[in-house]
């Protein structure tokens, strides 16, 4: 639990329930002379579900274009995401002649005899991998975590701006956006600048008149970061275990072996999961030290730990920049968003903050 692929799966097992209801009731037992309810069970079902998703494959067809067919052995074919072999459909017979059809595998590169060939089955994340084919990778470079956020019904610009998303084609209620280990999209950046942007941020301007592609304001930029730190940190507290505990438990080799192999999965699978969140964490704060300091109450702060004057000296406060236009006397709050899983539970920027002036 705690990991976005369990809530994934429970929803897919559902829906597999619900559809299979649906076609009991409209079909089993509309035509109970063809479809026997007693062999059609939902076990059956879920056979067929697996069959179709293990061996369907999308072929570039010469005749009809590209369809999707059953290739039988098809999952026996191993997934690598650094092969580039794959499997489509070819002409069989003489060329010009011939308008049979056969599916065929395409390699990547030459391969020795008795050497495993692998395929790709597409640019898939660990969570993804474990879903819909029961396995995870060591080494994944497109691993994710799938983070939630989307607009606050109590904020007062919600019907502005759910007009702009609405103009934008994009939902208001949630939208998810991927983190890898390495990096956080600037979509997300730029979707929480919309989210989080308050009256005083606009001015005399209005929403549809701002681009969220660029900072807006200090105050505004310190919130966004502040948020994705929160939100980072209400999904961790959803794991049952520390990434500490979860290496532990891979390192005994003992204990490790005796679980099943869909549960040594799992737990590769979360501990890769927290990883992620933590390292947005940490390069998030980083953001956060290279904000300006903020003035509250006469008092100088910075909204990470970094003391006022290293930024007397730092290049984004230059000579030929007004002071003022870096400098707000609003404290920053993580408020108006919503996060899966999320809690009240106050960021590490704010932790320390409060710790800094004695809140």
């Amino acid at each position: 639990k705690g990991s976005p692929i369990y809530y994934a799966s429970v929803s897919l097992k559902n829906k597999l329930y619900r559809e299979y209801e649906d076609i009991k009731e409209s079909i089993f037992k509309k035509y109970p002379s063809k479809f026997d309810i007693e062999k059609y069970t939902y076990d059956l079902f879920i056979w067929a579900f697996v069959m179709l998703l293990s061996r369907a494959a999308r072929l570039s067809s010469k005749s009809t274009g590209e369809e999707l067919a059953l290739v039988p052995y098809a999952d026996l074919m191993n997934h690598s995401p650094y092969s580039n072999t794959y499997i489509d459909a070819q002409r069989s017979g003489l060329p010009f002649v011939s308008r049979t059809e056969e599916v065929a595998l395409y390699s990547d590169r030459n391969y020795k005899k008795f050497e495993q060939v692998f395929i790709n089955y597409g640019e898939k994340s660990n969570a993804d991998l474990l879903l819909l084919y029961g396995f995870a990778l060591e080494k994944n470079p497109f691993n994710s975590v799938d983070i939630s956020v989307g607009l606050s019904k109590d904020d007062p610009l919600y019907n502005q701006k759910k007009i702009y998303l609405d103009k934008a084609g994009r939902g208001a209620q949630s939208v998810r956006f991927p983190l890898q280990l390495d990096r956080y999209p600037s979509e997300l950046v730029d979707f929480l600048r919309l989210l989080l942007v308050e009256p005083e941020d606009l001015g005399l301007t209005t929403i549809d008149r701002i681009d969220f592609n660029e900072p807006i304001s200090p105050s505004l930029e310190r919130r966004v970061l502040t948020t994705m730190i929160s939100i980072c940190e209400s999904y961790l507290t959803q794991y049952p275990t520390t990434v500490q505990e979860d290496e532990l438990l891979i390192a005994d080799k003992t204990l490790f072996s005796a679980l099943s192999r869909q549960q040594r999965m799992a737990v590769k699978l979360r501990i890769s999961e927290k990883r992620i969140l933590q390292q947005t964490i940490k390069a998030v704060e980083e953001e956060l030290l290279r904000l300006p300091a903020i003035v509250v109450d006469d008092q100088k702060i910075t909204p990470a730990g970094r003391s006022f004057e290293t930024l007397d000296t730092q290049k984004s406060l230059s000579q030929n920049q007004n002071l003022n236009t870096w400098v707000d006397i609003r404290v920053p709050k993580v408020k108006d968003v919503k996060a899966v899983n999320s809690d009240n539970k106050p960021s590490i920027a704010e932790r320390r903050r409060k710790r800094r002036t004695g809140e």
